[in-house]
């Protein structure tokens, strides 16, 4: 894939379709060749973020370091109304949040990274999309998700269960 410098946005699928996009789930190297930033990953986020849902996230993984996120938040800024001055327009903006860092957790012994990325993914889907809870619980438990998958020989070994996965957040 053609960095962002090298294509006009508005002719990338991918860019257009993150416009619609909830919460963007890359790792460190899909991020950097998307936005074309490096290996700067906190500009590669924020790069990613501007285009993101104008209420969206970008959760950038950066495996055995942990997760940055991003979020967008829709501010409504009240301005003045000269001509009735008891009342108030609403304006919406966006602002683009400082990221947040989560540290994945210590395991006691890496045998193998394969499926760790999508063992994250998982975790966080199931519990942001089905359990419906918040952003950075989702994280945290994407981050248990692939701490667990790292853990076993291949990517298939073990079921990720929320069983293993409380298993793993006590070792």
């Amino acid at each position: 894939m053609n960095s962002h410098r090298d294509t006009d946005e508005s002719m990338n699928p991918l860019l257009v379709l993150l416009g619609h996009v909830d919460v963007f789930l890359p790792n460190e190297v899909e991020a950097s060749g998307i936005s074309g930033c490096g290996d700067d990953d906190k500009a590669a986020l924020e790069w990613l973020s501007k285009r993101v849902r104008l209420d969206g996230a970008v959760v950038l993984t950066l495996g055995a370091r942990g997760a940055l996120v991003q979020t967008n938040r829709i501010e409504k800024t009240a301005h003045e109304n000269v001509e009735r001055e008891s009342r108030q327009a609403v304006s919406s903006t966006t602002k683009i949040n400082t990221p947040d860092e989560y540290p994945a957790p210590v395991i006691p012994k890496l045998i193998d990274p394969t499926g760790a990325g999508d063992a994250f993914n998982a975790a966080f889907l199931f519990r942001w999309a089905i359990e419906d809870k918040p952003l950075q619980e989702a994280v945290k438990y994407g981050l248990l998700g692939g701490s667990s998958a790292v853990m076993h020989a291949g990517a298939c070994e073990q079921l990720l269960t929320t069983a293993l996965l409380e298993a793993t957040s006590s070792t």
